[in-house]
């Protein structure tokens, strides 16, 4: 790990977006599929951003700026965010279904179940979040984790206290869910699904297993 922390700061947000920083922000440099955040780093410093984590050697031209450099900035957005938003996730119920099919389906039934109970879910997956009678689209089966504690953050304020989540083997591995406190896992089954991403059967499985050792 390389460090350089030399302009101490209120944290004013986490952010794995530069066009969502603002003065006194953390910026994650993380690596997706499409693009790599440390192409924006300039950005989110123009926009306020504070510090930086990143993972690639970098040019650290302005001396106003914290440098951090770990081994894998999504472990440490994860990590990071479980500390700023004060294990936000120990305060639900936090209940994950995983497996090739049917996520959507449990996923929905618990909700409506729970809702009968008047207990205020929240339900975060494929067809979108879910709290009483308000949708919002979501872009992945399962939001980045700034996103996910941004949404428990949001509907905490107003009153849920359960969780529920759908969770794709892709997202296990890209780390969205990690450091989360998970109360129940529900596994649905196991296909041949994904084996673009996970190029083998056996590594398919171990990313289950990597969400069952949360629990």
């Amino acid at each position: 790990m390389d460090v350089i922390v030399i302009n101490n700061h209120f944290v004013s947000k986490l952010a794995n977006n530069s066009a969502n920083c603002i003065k006194d922000a953390i910026f994650f440099a993380v690596k997706g599929y499409q693009t790599n955040g440390h192409l924006y780093i300039d950005d989110a410093i123009k926009n306020g951003a504070k510090t930086i984590v990143y993972e690639d050697d970098i040019i650290k031209n302005n001396y106003e700026i914290n440098y951090l450099q770990v081994d894998d900035v999504k472990k440490y957005v994860a990590l990071m965010a479980k500390y700023y938003y004060h294990n936000l996730s120990r305060k639900y119920k936090v209940i994950v279904a995983t497996g090739t099919k049917g996520k959507s389906s449990v996923t929905t039934l618990l909700f409506d179940y729970l809702n009968y109970l008047s207990y205020k879910p929240l339900l975060i997956g494929t067809c979108g979040v879910f709290f009483n009678d308000e949708k919002t689209a979501t872009k992945n089966t399962t939001p980045d984790i700034l996103t996910i504690y941004e949404l428990m953050k949001k509907y905490y304020q107003k009153g849920a206290r359960y969780l529920i989540m759908e969770a794709s083997s892709i997202a296990i591995c890209e780390k969205r869910l990690a450091y989360l406190d998970i109360d129940v896992i529900i596994f649905t089954n196991l296909g041949q699904d994904h084996l673009d991403y996970h190029l083998s059967l056996a590594d398919y499985k171990y990313a289950k297993g990597l969400l069952i050792n949360q629990l």
